[in-house]
């Protein structure tokens, strides 16, 4: 039994999964891009490449750039789904339902 959920992400207007036995390795990838600590207050380029190693990840096909570019086109809507995906992903979900969040 894995610690962590399947994780969609979703990109494009497409939804990407990640297999709950894959996200750990996820996390690593997306940690050494931006560390935990900073997931909430990255700067966009670094959030671009991040998400983008997530999307490609899960099977997607995108650039760091033309993830960036989203974040302009979309403005607010397309960073903050970026940074709740990616913190979806890096936290297990039985400590989001201790915090009383609730997870899908």
């Amino acid at each position: 039994m894995s610690l962590f959920d399947d994780v969609v992400l979703t990109y494009g207007g497409t939804d990407y999964t990640v297999p709950a036995d894959k996200v750990m390795q996820l996390i690593e990838m997306v940690e050494s891009i931006i560390p935990m600590h900073e997931i909430n207050q990255p700067g966009k380029a670094k959030l671009a490449r991040a998400y983008a190693t997530a999307i490609n990840f899960a099977g997607g096909n995108t650039t760091q750039e033309e993830v960036y570019s989203s974040f302009f086109g979309k403005g607010i809507v397309e960073v903050q789904a970026a940074i709740a995906g990616l913190a979806m992903l890096m936290v297990p979900p039985a400590h989001l339902r201790d915090n009383g969040q609730e997870v899908d």
